[in-house]
């Protein structure tokens, strides 16, 4: 199989005009890929003075080597720090991005979260792909604290598992972890049906107009499938911001119940991809056909079909 290249474009907002019912939204965080856009780095720094921005090293996992910086100069005098050590090993010169961080996320508890959700697409041209019911919200062990630019481990910033782990407030009977659906029965609690239904149908603009950003673009056969797993933090104002897509997703798992969770994606990325009767020859023309529109939410699977008026 070959696998998709995650999205990383910003997504679109559906416009009734038919000459550009796409335009862009400002749900991505402003992002630039260091050292080549150093210098419109620099620009964009120089316009917002003492923002804060988040710093992630490329090709690593489980937030390591991530930090914030809130000066030009914490960045040059990293850059320079690992320009010399990658010397010194024989490696080529290292890349990271560095994103506009998220300074006002909603907190529940006084703890920061975001959320994992599970994305299949089985054709991008035409886009054909399904969010999964069964995402979850991942929480920091222990309390937000704002401008905590000098904490090394960021335990209170970053919401990776492995991380918490080893925090003596991690829970390891939850693991930190709340699902959709309770997220979902908070904010409605707090905030009232129409906010939760509306947050709800942002994530999944933000999601489906990703994938359309890179349809025209990503090498597409009929044998191909990806499961995605996308990263979403919410802000104080209930506005989902998209930070990350993974491919594939993280399938380890914490719980009980985080098993039986990622057992039932698992469990219906096969119902979908693998025909009634396979390895039938007849059985797998149809199928072909079906992968490609919607009639796979004919099955009763965890996904729905994501479509433009979502």
């Amino acid at each position: 199989m070959v696998r998709y290249t995650p999205p990383c474009r910003a997504p679109y907002e559906w416009s009734e005009k038919p000459s550009g019912w796409l335009r862009f939204v400002d749900c991505v965080p402003v992002t630039y890929n260091i050292p080549n856009d150093f210098q419109m780095f620099t620009q964009e720094f120089r316009r917002q003075p003492c923002s804060t921005w988040i710093v992630k090293p490329t090709s690593r996992s489980q937030g390591r080597g991530i930090f914030l910086i809130n000066r030009i100069t914490q960045l040059k005098r990293w850059i320079k720090e690992r320009k010399e050590a990658d010397e010194a090993e024989g490696l080529p010169a290292s890349t990271f991005v560095v994103s506009k961080y998220v300074a006002n996320p909603l907190l529940i508890g006084g703890k920061k979260f975001d959320l994992r959700l599970y994305v299949f697409v089985t054709s991008f041209k035409p886009l054909v792909a399904y969010l999964h019911e069964q995402g979850f919200a991942r929480f920091c062990a222990t309390p937000y604290v704002a401008n905590a630019l000098k904490d090394d481990n960021l335990c209170s910033q970053l919401t990776n598992v492995a991380l918490q782990k080893g925090e003596d407030a991690y829970n390891e009977v939850h693991g930190g972890k709340w699902s959709l659906a309770n997220l979902c029965l908070f904010v409605q609690g707090r905030y009232g049906a129409v906010c939760a239904d509306g947050l709800m149908r942002s994530i999944e603009f933000a999601i489906y107009h990703s994938l359309r950003a890179m349809e025209s673009v990503m090498f597409n056969d009929r044998h191909n499938f990806e499961l995605y797993g996308y990263d979403i933090p919410i802000d104080d104002c209930l506005r989902p911001h998209l930070i990350e897509v993974n491919s594939p997703p993280s399938l380890f798992t914490t719980t009980l119940s985080d098993r039986l969770l990622k057992e039932e994606v698992l469990a219906d990325v096969l119902s979908i991809i693998f025909p009634p009767s396979f390895p039938s020859h007849c059985a797998m023309s149809y199928w072909e056909y079906r992968l490609r529109t919607d009639l796979t939410t004919a099955l009763e699977t965890g996904f729905h079909f994501l479509q433009m008026g979502s």
